[in-house]
C-alpha cells in the first residue's frame, strides 16, 4: 500500500475554524488532490509513471488575521524535495520574499503543486525514480502564477525495510531556479512514500 503501481486516488477536505466554534482564529480552509499511477512496462523491466497535484486556500473570516501556521508553506520531501520543509513562502513577481512587519517570511493563503516521477521497479526491494516537483505559494493580492513556482528535478532511490513498514529514500535533487535566500539541501533522506 505504500508503494502502489496502478490507481487513482482523490481526495479533498474542508477545515472551519473560529466562528460559533470559538477560539483565536476564524477561517475556512479547502485542499484538493488527485495522484495517478500508471504502469508503462508489465514485463521485463517493470517502470510506472505517477503524478501528484495538490491546491487548497485559506479564506479568513470576520476581518481577522491568518497566524504564521495557519497558511501555506511547501517544501520538504514530501512536497517540492530538495527545498527545506517550509521553505517555500511567498514571493513577489520579481522572486523577492514577502515578509512581515518582523522580517520573518510569510506563506501563502493559496497553494499549488505537482510531482511527476518515472519509476523503475529494479526487483525486490529497490525503486530506482526520476521526478520533476514544482510548487508555489500566493498570497490573496497576487495572481496565480508559473513565474513565481519553485522547480527542482532529481533521482531516487527507496529500499522497501519491512521492519518500518515504509520505504527508506535517499534523494539527490537540483534546484532547477535558484534564488540567493534559497533553503536548499542537494542530499535528502527520509522514510515514507513520495506522496
Amino acid at each position: 500500500r505504500l508503494q502502489p503501481t496502478v490507481g487513482t486516488r482523490y481526495s479533498a477536505s474542508f477545515e472551519w475554524a473560529g466562528g460559533a466554534l470559538g477560539g483565536t482564529t476564524d477561517f475556512l480552509r479547502q485542499r484538493v488532490n488527485f495522484t495517478r499511477y500508471q504502469p508503462i512496462t508489465k514485463t521485463g523491466l517493470r517502470t510506472v509513471a505517477a503524478v501528484n497535484v495538490e491546491a487548497g486556500a485559506i479564506e479568513p473570516l470576520s476581518g481577522s488575521d491568518l497566524f504564521f501556521f495557519d497558511r501555506f508553506y511547501l517544501g520538504g520531501e514530501n512536497s517540492v524535495r530538495g527545498f527545506r520543509f517550509r521553505s517555500l513562502w511567498a514571493r513577489d513577481e520579481f522572486g523577492n520574499t514577502i515578509v512581515d512587519q518582523f522580517g520573518v517570511p510569510i506563506g501563502g493563503d493559496r497553494f499549488g503543486r505537482a510531482n511527476l516521477e518515472g519509476i523503475l521497479l529494479l526487483g525486490g526491494p529497490f525503486r530506482l525514480i526520476g521526478f520533476f516537483d514544482m510548487g508555489g505559494v500566493w498570497v490573496s493580492e497576487q495572481e496565480i502564477s508559473f513565474d513565481t513556482m519553485r522547480y527542482s528535478a532529481g533521482v531516487e532511490l527507496q529500499v522497501n525495510v519491512p521492519l518500518f513498514g515504509a520505504p527508506l529514500r535517499f534523494i539527490y535533487s537540483e534546484n532547477l531556479d535558484p534564488f540567493p535566500d534559497d533553503r536548499f539541501e542537494t542530499f535528502q533522506f527520509s522514510i515514507g512514500p513520495s506522496f
